[in-house]
């Protein structure tokens, strides 16, 4: 699964990024909402959904204070995200965590 994540989301938009993010070595924070249909978390967040950092210390402290509020916009849905380490370009996901509506 991460190596599709890293294929299909993480790495898109990452030359266009203004904080210049070494494809090869970087953390991002990866927020979706729950969707009852397909019983899986889903559905993207939009702008705040995917957050990258050149460093973990920056990442893990978003992870850690990131509320519900600010990733959902006030939509009333479960929403998943992932700490993920990019190492040599390899996904990883380092923490997971819920955040209910």
């Amino acid at each position: 699964m991460a190596n599709a994540i890293a294929d299909n989301r993480l790495d898109a938009g990452l030359d266009s990024e203004e904080k210049k993010i070494d494809r090869e070595h970087y953390v991002a924070v990866w927020g979706r909402m729950w969707d009852p249909k397909t019983k899986e978390f889903s559905i993207e967040l939009g702008q705040g959904g995917i957050q990258r950092f050149k460093d973990g210390t920056d990442a893990l402290e978003y992870f850690g204070n990131v509320t519900h509020d600010e990733l959902a916009g006030g939509k009333k849905a479960d929403i998943n995200i992932e700490l993920i380490q990019f190492r040599y370009g390899v996904p990883r996901i380092v923490k997971s965590r819920i955040l209910f509506a």
